[in-house]
This record gives structure tokens, sequence and C-alpha cells, in this order.
């Protein structure tokens, strides 16, 4: 396999929302275009990871719907993953089964890190971004996490067999949506962003369990999957960075590509054919530890800025609420309060009152998924 081929994702992952962009009055073809592509339909089998964001970025403008994450993906089943998804419903368990999700989802989106997670009583996987998103953010757990519902409620034929959500962003204004459709706590602004079944769910067994099959589709799906090389880089980057920060002042490219035994110009290629580069990776990483470490500390601000290398107060201010929209002292108080006192959510029909016919309908795509009950 050679390593400097790009990420890549099944076509699937856009060619399964075009019947949902057409259905809202999008023209095909005009749409495919401003993503890079001719026709009414995505021909190759393979599309690099650049392109399938590009897609749900232009999707999420060109159609006006705040929860547009969890529109897409509960439209996504097994299928739409291609090899990686008809190895994951293979395996014996749930539990495995979402394993397997993690390790193949992080393999075909290097810009997210999925991990598997277990507490006492619940089991589940976590998401954390390998570089910044942005305002992508949301949209991009919606994706995943509404993904796992809809093909977790197929294989238990059930709704309603989650544990909890948890999201580390603030509340949107239809959080309320989050709670009717995944029927779960959902927690926001929480330490990390994850998806949590209870524990003895994950032994429910598949009924496609087929353990040869499952390994022979896996060991294929490896071969053929460049952006494997690429989350292992990522991973090994991040873990990095996050060791040497305190003992390597200003820690650049130049100090992380030594590390790894490459140049500072290999290191620099690699990463600009994954769409990100070492700053951006850098800036990620301060902004999961500022937001900890506000959050799970009495660390006073200025400390908190010292540690993380910012100049002084005012820079570090000024970028964190570039990251959350708000200042740090804001977020830390936001964040106590609501952990103690509740969050108040509007009410579905109240946040669908006035809002355009479009919105309206969306949610009623999302909730007609509601088969099991």
């Amino acid at each position: 396999m050679n390593s400097n081929q790009k990420p890549t994702v099944p076509s699937t992952l856009v060619n399964h929302i075009l019947p949902l962009m057409d259905q809202y009055g999008i023209d095909i073809e005009a749409f495919l275009s401003n993503v890079g592509f001719e026709g009414q339909h995505i021909q190759q089998e393979l599309i690099t990871l650049e392109q399938l964001f590009r897609a749900l970025k232009k999707g999420q403008e060109l159609v006006d719907i705040p929860f547009i994450g969890l529109v897409i993906g509960s439209n996504y089943n097994a299928a739409t993953y291609g090899m990686a998804g008809m190895a994951a419903i293979t395996q014996q368990t749930i539990g495995d089964c979402l394993k397997a999700s993690a390790r193949f989802g992080e393999m075909m989106m290097p810009a997210i890190a999925i991990t598997w997670v277990e507490y006492e009583d619940m089991v589940g996987i976590r998401l954390e971004e390998n570089f910044a998103l942005n305002d992508f953010s949301a949209t991009v757990a919606e994706v995943i996490f509404s993904s796992f519902y809809e093909n977790l409620c197929t294989l238990t034929n059930k709704k309603g067999n989650l544990h909890s959500l948890k999201f580390n962003y603030e509340a949107p204004q239809y959080a309320s949506i989050y709670r009717q459709y995944f029927k779960c706590d959902v927690e926001f602004y929480a330490s990390h962003t994850e998806f949590l079944i209870p524990r003895e769910l994950a032994s429910f067994p598949l009924d496609l369990a087929d353990i040869d099959t499952a390994k022979l589709i896996e060991k294929q799906f490896y071969c053929l999957t460049p952006s494997i090389t690429s989350a292992l880089l990522l991973s090994r980057i991040k873990n990095l960075v996050k060791s040497k920060m305190a003992s390597i002042p200003h820690i650049n490219i130049g100090h992380i590509g030594k590390e790894l035994g490459m140049s500072g110009r290999t290191l620099r290629r690699r990463l600009a054919e994954i769409g990100t580069c070492s700053s951006e990776i850098i800036e990620q990483i301060k902004k999961e530890q500022a937001m900890l470490q506000l959050k799970r500390s009495d660390k006073k601000i200025t400390d908190i800025s010292y540690s993380l290398e910012f100049p002084d107060l005012s820079s570090f201010c000024k970028t964190f609420k570039k990251w959350t929209g708000v200042a740090p002292s804001t977020f830390r108080t936001s964040f106590r309060n609501r952990k103690t006192e509740g969050i108040e959510i509007t009410q579905v029909d109240q946040y669908l009152k006035n809002k355009p016919d479009l919105t309206k309908h969306a949610y009623s795509l999302i909730m007609q998924h509601d088969q099991f009950n």
C-alpha cells in the first residue's frame, strides 16, 4: 500500500444522502459539481475524506436545517459503510460490533479518533477530534451517533436501548430533539463526547454473527484502506504532543518529525495529504486540555493559560472564545451551574413552533425511523 495515498471512504456516504438532498429541492448535478463530481451519482467506489467533508459541509449550507447531522446519519445503514459495515455486523455481539466500528471508523475518518470506553455499568465509544472541525464538530458527532444508533436498533430490533449520550459542547437550541430521538439521557458540556449502552447489552448476540467472515472482511478492509497509516500517524502525533508539551516549550513540526524519525518537510507533506497541519493538531490538543482543566480543576485561569504556553492571559481568553464562543470564566461557570442545576431545554413542539416547514419535515423524517416500538 502506498502510504502517500490520501485517506478514502466509500462513495455511498455521499450517494446515500442524494435522495435526501433531492427531497429538499437541491439540484443534485449542481450539488455534486460544487464538491468536485459530475452527473447525478458518484460513479467511483471510493472518494477522499476531503471530498466527503466538502459534500457534508455543502449540504449543511444548502439545506438550512440546524440538526442536519441527525437527518443524514439516520439514513445511513451498515451497507453505507461498505466492507467496514459488513465486518461490524458479522461480529459475535453488540459490544464486538461497537468495538469494530470504533476501529474501522478511525481508519475511515482520520480526523476523528474513535475509542472504546468502559465504565462500571456502561460501555461504548468516545469521539475526539484529531484536528479542529470548528463549526462542523456537532454535525459530525450527530452523523456518527445517529448512524450508530439506527444500526444498533436494527441489530437489536428495539428502540430506546442506549444508556446515555454525552457531548462536550453546549446544548443547541434543538437539544430536546436529541432526547426525543435517542430516547435516553443526554448530557452537554461533558468532559467527552460519548455514545454509551448498558453493559449487559454489550453481550447481546448478533443474528449475522460469523467470526470467520468478519475476520476475512476486516483483512480485506485493511488491505484496501490507505487511511490506516494516516489514522495511526495522527494518533502517534497526538500522543507525542501530549507527552512532550510540558518538557518541550513551543513544540513544533521539527520536534515532532524528529521524534517520529522523519524530516519536518516529510511530516508536513503527510499531514497536508490528510487535510491538516501540525499547528492545527497542537491547537486542538490545547483546546481539549483547556476545557478539561476548566471543568475538572480549580486552577486559576492565568495558570491554565501559562501551562498551555500562551504568551499572556489576554491571548488565551481571545483564543478560547474563538474555540467555544465564550470566555474561559463563563465556560467554567456555565459548566458548573449546568452540572448542579441541570439544563433547561426547550420542548420539541415549542422549538418547532415558528420554524419553517423544511425544518418540521426534517424532524418528522428522523422520527419516522421509530419503527420498533
